[in-house]
């Protein structure tokens, strides 16, 4: 499946704030899976920042390529190798 090198590296940078930001600040984060956060940082976060066509590209690839492989894991178990496995 293709999807955008932008949309690569934002996901990456968004990881990586979230792990930041979990660790930092909300220890109730750490139960939550990467499904529940990609939904909540779609809809919350995203939504109202960025173009229709860019919210609903997001969408399809998060739901296409990113849930399926790592969705059911908890943000905490997630590991910058295990994105980079199923980008490549």
């Amino acid at each position: 499946m293709e999807y955008s090198a932008h949309f690569e590296q934002t996901l990456l940078n968004t990881l990586q704030s979230i792990n930041a930001f979990m660790s930092s600040q909300m220890p109730s984060y750490t139960s939550i899976t990467l499904s529940e956060w990609l939904i909540e940082w779609l809809t919350v976060y995203k939504k109202d920042k960025i173009k229709k066509s860019t919210y609903i590209e997001y969408e399809r690839q998060i739901n296409t390529i990113i849930l399926p492989v790592l969705g059911h894991y908890r943000l905490q178990e997630i590991r910058l190798s295990q994105i980079q496995a199923m980008l490549n």
